[in-house]
């Protein structure tokens, strides 16, 4: 008995010889999943092909990357006085400390969607930002809101419990709502140089001395509200 496995031909696929892919791919205005078919004349040139996909598949993403980056840094010159030539040379200086450090945070790559955690972890797929959301609500961690959308610290979950926030998160996030410090500022914080800490960073600290990172934060406050 013969089984017929049936294939079905995925949608938006680009096909042709390379001028006609190229072409294909300039007036495509879909979103979504595309495959790419290049018709080879001859098998070197398919080799060639396929070595020239496997180094630009390697570049692609550091690319990307570096484009993401110049956008913020664009964005961060216009709220920073571009187009604010009246504000005072102290407003100003503000707000490009503020937009220096959501760029930073947005950089980093350490900050992720609710989603992106419930995947990580395996939380319910019908609500997967109910836990993270709790865990903001109940104070146990903070977030940052870019377009709606909430990002999480990734460096503030304990692998070895579960990825749930590290317990000092919840007295650290505490100290400086006390002191209204901003969920950005924070997040600023966390990816600093700290001199309390030797020079190293928060986030770097929090998986192996979570009570020296509480201590560093208190002095952080101190040093806000006192100069």
């Amino acid at each position: 008995m013969s089984v017929t496995t049936s294939i079905q031909r995925p949608e938006n696929i680009f096909e042709g010889d390379g001028e006609e892919v190229i072409r294909a791919i300039s007036g495509a205005s879909q979103s979504g999943a595309h495959f790419i078919l290049v018709t080879m004349p001859d098998e070197s040139s398919a080799k060639g092909y396929a070595e020239i996909l496997r180094d630009v598949t390697a570049l692609l993403p550091p690319a990307i990357e570096n484009v993401r980056k110049l956008r913020i840094e664009q964005v961060v010159e216009v709220l920073s006085g571009a187009m604010m030539p009246g504000l005072p040379s102290s407003a100003l200086a503000e707000a490009r400390m503020l937009a220096d450090a959501r760029a930073q945070v947005l950089t980093s790559g350490q900050f992720v969607t609710a989603e992106e955690i419930s995947s990580l972890v395996g939380y319910s797929k019908s609500n997967p930002s109910s836990e993270p959301a709790r865990w903001k609500q109940d104070g146990q961690i903070f977030a940052v809101k870019q377009k709606g959308t909430n990002y999480f610290p990734l460096f503030a979950l304990n692998p070895d419990k579960g990825f749930k926030p590290y317990r000092e998160v919840r007295e650290i996030v505490s100290i400086f709502k006390e002191s209204q410090l901003s969920d950005w500022a924070v997040a600023a914080w966390f990816l600093g140089i700290n001199s309390f800490l030797d020079n190293r960073t928060p986030k770097d600290v929090l998986a192996t001395k979570p009570s020296l990172v509480v201590e560093a934060a208190r002095d952080t406050v101190t040093w806000v509200c006192h100069g």
